[in-house]
């Protein structure tokens, strides 16, 4: 088959990057009437057509219609720089066996079976129209740019025909008059994002002569896409834009490309993900690029989880999804990761406070989330975070968060340093100390423990923490040390040792218990004294203590030894008359502040 498209290079530059403008892979449809060309990003929400008749190019010769797709953008602009480089000043287009050879190098290959566009025909009415000659739009633009707009908008006035064009944000209104090539077509007006605009605006044709005529497509209040269209010597190109993700269904409907959602489909998004665990607003979002129908998402989802085909992990005010032969692999928490979450979500929020519920659905996805608030409390005791009842400065809404909003605290310049020369004074870390620490702590509590506990033991020690996580993280892939549950670690030849040396039988009327508090020393209803004790410390306790500090939430009991063989009927000690007098007891350890 014959096919022979000739031009000179600056006319072919211009063209493909009309081609390109929108994606990286040009699907053209070789016609005896001319070039034909629609592409779309759904990703994007952008859509473009293309019509170049033969008088466009300086030869034209093909007498067979056929589909072809030119897929390497780099490479088709890196021939014309090498040909100009050349002093070449023509190139040409031709067919070798199924490729698409532009001159010598192969830029595409043609598709015989392929019929039709995968494209439809793009029928949009779109009312609002103005005319710039490119000159002038690209220099309103600019301008806007310069003065930081983020948005342009389009009035007029019909009277004397003069035009007035602004340009806006939040905070620049910007106008221009009598801007030459200006015409009216009807007196209405929209806004559009610039980069929105600029995407379809390929510098080869706004940046040499001749100037195209630019209108400038659209209806109000971002009801429909923007829409631009001009025409370059003969080739015509139209291109579309939804200005906004919440118009993408809109866009998508109209060109009938509007997807419809099945369970698969979202499921395969959660995949996509795995093991992270993913909220309903991601999966939407996901799906809506794609171009699906998204109002049924939340309903779907319930679906899925009854009949287990997802599981739920509720974190804070949102709930995450998660394939359950795939579970999230969660990280143990660290100061660190809780800081920098609440910076990342101040600035991204634009606000001085970030309630707890948000934070800990922000950082649910990763890590384990359980000592969050304690951890809170302890940064806030050390003076890098404080609470607010609620926020000051927050653009929109927000609910009452019962356990506070939060934020860094500032720090003076001479505190900042204070504190850097004081980390340089302490000792590296290195994964024998944490080794070394983590092994006794485990044989003290004779358990695994969390990694505050092992903060703490190393900041006794004058160690530097900071990198601790990453230690540990390494000495488990090592296959020395183990994370689990609670975000508990352990070192697995200790815990394993301990674990053969069963614990000693719990006496009646005793109780094996670990503290979830650090405990202050008390005397025991066998009037022997316990304690001090520290956080998730085993003990053998009195019964009677047990029961009283369970109801506080200081401890749990791990296991009863029976029931007490204490008498009651010494009215001399206070102690031993508890098993009568529950109340009494519970004055008492107030008195001596254990509770």
């Amino acid at each position: 088959m014959s096919l022979i498209i000739e031009d000179y290079l600056d006319e072919f530059e211009k063209f493909f990057d009309l081609l390109f403008t929108n994606t990286d892979e040009a699907t053209v449809k070789f016609t005896v009437n001319g070039i034909i060309a629609r592409n779309m990003d759904s990703n994007r929400v952008t859509a473009y057509t293309l019509s170049a008749p033969p008088q466009s190019f300086y030869a034209y010769r093909i007498d067979k219609e056929t589909f072809g797709l030119i897929t390497n953008r780099s490479k088709v602009k890196g021939v014309i720089r090498a040909l100009k480089a050349t002093g070449a000043a023509r190139a040409a287009i031709r067919r070798k066996d199924n490729k698409i050879m532009l001159d010598d190098t192969e830029i595409g290959e043609f598709e015989d079976e392929k019929t039709e566009f995968d494209v439809p025909e793009l029928k949009m009415d779109l009312p609002n129209r103005i005319t710039f000659d490119g000159r002038s739009l690209k220099r309103f633009l600019a301008q806007a740019r310069k003065a930081g707009a983020d948005a342009v908008g389009f009035a007029w006035l019909l009277t004397k025909r003069e035009a007035v064009v602004a340009a806006f944000n939040e905070e620049v209104w910007l106008t221009f008059k009598d801007l030459f090539g200006l015409e009216i077509f009807q007196d209405a007006g929209a806004g559009y994002k610039i980069h929105m605009i600029e995407q379809f605006l390929p510098p080869t044709i706004f940046l040499r002569k001749p100037w195209p005529v630019v209108k400038v497509l659209g209806a109000r209040a971002y009801r429909m896409p923007v829409g631009l269209e001009y025409d370059f010597g003969t080739v015509n190109f139209k291109a579309y834009v939804a200005p906004n993700y919440d118009d993408s269904a809109r866009f998508l409907e109209k060109l009938g490309l509007l997807r419809a959602l099945t369970k698969e489909d979202i499921l395969r998004q959660v995949e996509k993900k795995a093991p992270t665990a993913v909220s309903s607003g991601e999966i939407e979002e996901a799906l809506a690029k794609e171009g699906y129908e998204i109002a049924n998402v939340e309903e779907m989802l319930r679906q899925l989880a009854k009949e287990g085909r997802l599981n739920i992990r509720e974190a804070g005010w949102k709930k995450l999804y998660f394939l359950p032969e795939r579970p999230p692999v969660l990280k143990p928490l660290t100061e660190d990761v809780v800081l920098n979450a609440i910076r990342d979500f101040l600035e991204a929020a634009d606000t001085d406070a970030v309630g707890f519920s948000e934070l800990e659905s922000f950082l649910a996805r990763e890590y384990l989330t359980e000592p969050l608030h304690n951890m809170l409390l302890g940064l806030k005791a050390k003076g890098l975070i404080e609470s607010k009842p609620w926020p000051t400065k927050r653009p929109g809404g927000y609910a009452v968060d019962m356990r506070g909003y939060w934020t860094i605290k500032p720090t003076e310049p001479k505190e900042a340093v204070e504190k850097a020369e004081e980390i340089k004074r302490l000792k590296p870390l290195t994964k024998d100390n944490v080794l070394s620490v983590l092994t006794e702590l485990n044989k003290e509590f004779r358990k695994e423990v969390i990694i505050q506990t092992i903060e703490r033991k190393l900041e006794e020690e004058d160690y530097n923490i900071e990198g601790l996580n990453d230690i540990l993280v390494g000495l488990q892939k090592d296959g020395i040390v183990e994370f689990g549950p609670g975000g508990r670690w352990w070192v697995k030849e200790v815990v394993e040792e301990l674990e053969r040396v069963k614990p000693p039988a719990v006496p009646t009327g005793y109780a094996r218990v670990r503290f979830l508090r650090d405990m202050v020393r008390f005397i025991g209803t066998d009037r022997k004294t316990y304690g001090p004790f520290r956080a998730h410390e085993e003990a053998v306790i009195p019964t009677q203590h047990a029961e009283i500090f369970e109801k506080h939430r200081y401890i749990e009991v791990i296991k009863q030894g029976g029931a007490s063989t204490h008498s009651s009927s010494n009215p001399q000690t206070p102690f031993m008359d508890m098993e009568k007098q529950p109340i009494t007891m519970e004055y008492k350890l107030l008195e001596y502040g254990v509770l």
